[in-house]
């Protein structure tokens, strides 16, 4: 159901205007990824779809996305990017993709696709420009 959310609502599908099939399953086929690849984001981070992060993931993804700053600063420097665990890797992304898109990171405050969204436009900028790149690497599972 939040695919669904997230491709209706966050991406505006419904408000495209494609006249011909082979344009419509293009956006079809690129929104899919997106969509996906924000839910399996989440999964790995071990947030729930649709509801306020706790004050635990709060904090962790905060923290997340300090961290990847801090790392990514690092690697320009030439040191060595830290092996990184699957879940370590997706709070970054994800800590990195909700301050771009405008989370304060305040109590209470809902994280929803349409910020994740936002953010990860930036993000995914970030990455097409050389910054980042790690993050999508193949995770070690040591470390967090």
């Amino acid at each position: 159901e939040e695919f669904f959310r997230t491709t209706k609502d966050g991406m505006k599908l419904e408000q495209s205007r494609l006249d011909d099939a082979a344009s419509t399953a293009r956006l079809l086929f690129f929104i899919t990824l997106k969509a996906m690849f924000l839910d399996s984001l989440r999964a790995d981070a071990g947030l729930a779809a649709g509801a306020p992060p706790t004050d635990e993931q709060r904090r962790a993804l905060l923290d997340g996305g300090r961290r990847a700053k801090q790392i990514e600063r690092d690697r320009q420097a030439g040191r060595r990017v830290p092996p990184l665990t699957s879940r370590a890797r997706a709070l970054m992304l994800l800590g990195l993709a909700a301050r771009h898109g405008g989370w304060a990171g305040r109590r209470g405050d809902s994280l929803g696709n349409y910020v994740l969204l936002l953010g990860l436009r930036i993000v995914l900028h970030d990455i097409s420009e050389g910054r980042y790149l790690w993050l999508l690497e193949g995770s070690e599972d040591v470390g967090s």
